[in-house]
Protein backbone atom coordinates (compact mmCIF):
# COMPACT_ATOMS: atom_id res chain seq x y z
CA UNK A 1 0.00 0.00 0.00
CA UNK A 2 0.99 3.44 -0.84
CA UNK A 3 -0.21 6.48 1.58
CA UNK A 4 -1.08 9.64 -0.05
CA UNK A 5 -0.58 12.12 2.58
CA UNK A 6 -2.50 15.40 2.89
CA UNK A 7 -0.78 17.69 5.70
CA UNK A 8 -2.69 19.97 7.58
CA UNK A 9 -2.93 20.46 11.11
CA UNK A 10 -3.70 16.97 10.94
CA UNK A 11 -2.68 14.13 8.72
CA UNK A 12 -4.88 12.47 6.45
CA UNK A 13 -4.11 9.26 4.81
CA UNK A 14 -5.47 7.61 1.70
CA UNK A 15 -4.81 4.16 1.30
CA UNK A 16 -4.42 2.99 -2.15
CA UNK A 17 -3.55 -0.87 -3.23
CA UNK A 18 -0.83 -0.96 -5.39
CA UNK A 19 -0.50 -1.46 -8.36
CA UNK A 20 -3.40 0.57 -9.25
CA UNK A 21 -4.47 1.88 -12.66
CA UNK A 22 -4.88 6.08 -13.16
CA UNK A 23 -8.35 5.66 -13.42
CA UNK A 24 -8.53 4.07 -10.21
CA UNK A 25 -6.06 6.54 -8.62
CA UNK A 26 -8.53 9.70 -9.89
CA UNK A 27 -11.61 8.03 -8.88
CA UNK A 28 -10.05 7.52 -4.88
CA UNK A 29 -8.87 11.04 -5.51
CA UNK A 30 -12.14 12.32 -5.99
CA UNK A 31 -13.81 10.40 -3.60
CA UNK A 32 -11.76 11.64 -0.53
CA UNK A 33 -11.48 15.52 -1.93
CA UNK A 34 -14.98 15.27 -1.18
CA UNK A 35 -14.87 13.63 1.57
CA UNK A 36 -12.28 15.96 3.20
CA UNK A 37 -13.27 18.98 1.80
CA UNK A 38 -17.40 18.76 0.99
CA UNK A 39 -16.21 19.57 -2.65
CA UNK A 40 -15.67 18.23 -5.95
CA UNK A 41 -12.56 18.23 -7.62
CA UNK A 42 -15.06 19.84 -10.66
CA UNK A 43 -15.76 22.90 -9.33
CA UNK A 44 -14.35 25.83 -10.82
CA UNK A 45 -14.16 28.18 -7.93
CA UNK A 46 -11.44 28.25 -4.94
CA UNK A 47 -13.31 27.81 -1.31
CA UNK A 48 -13.18 28.13 2.13
CA UNK A 49 -13.43 25.14 4.90
CA UNK A 50 -13.58 26.35 8.25
CA UNK A 51 -12.51 22.83 9.45
CA UNK A 52 -8.61 23.78 7.77
CA UNK A 53 -8.80 27.52 9.08
CA UNK A 54 -6.20 27.42 12.06
CA UNK A 55 -5.27 31.37 11.37
CA UNK A 56 -3.29 33.14 8.90
CA UNK A 57 -4.19 35.27 6.14
CA UNK A 58 -4.99 31.72 3.68
CA UNK A 59 -6.38 29.61 5.97
CA UNK A 60 -8.70 27.27 5.13
CA UNK A 61 -8.52 28.60 1.75
CA UNK A 62 -8.64 25.50 -1.05
CA UNK A 63 -7.17 26.65 -4.29
CA UNK A 64 -8.89 24.11 -6.50
CA UNK A 65 -6.26 25.05 -9.76
CA UNK A 66 -3.18 24.23 -8.01
CA UNK A 67 -4.51 20.61 -6.92
CA UNK A 68 -5.93 19.93 -10.27
CA UNK A 69 -3.09 21.25 -12.29
CA UNK A 70 -0.36 20.71 -9.90
CA UNK A 71 -0.85 18.32 -7.40
CA UNK A 72 -3.01 15.39 -8.49
CA UNK A 73 -0.52 15.19 -11.49
CA UNK A 74 2.57 15.47 -9.44
CA UNK A 75 0.85 12.54 -7.33
CA UNK A 76 -0.18 11.02 -10.56
CA UNK A 77 3.46 11.04 -12.08
CA UNK A 78 4.16 9.09 -8.54
CA UNK A 79 2.16 6.14 -8.95
CA UNK A 80 3.11 5.83 -12.35
CA UNK A 81 6.57 5.27 -11.33
CA UNK A 82 5.66 2.90 -8.45
CA UNK A 83 3.41 1.01 -10.34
Amino acid sequence: MINCIYMTRTTYRLLINLPCSKEEFMIKMQENFLKLTGHSLEENNNFYVEKYSKGGMSSGQICIRIWREELIPLLTQRLIKYN
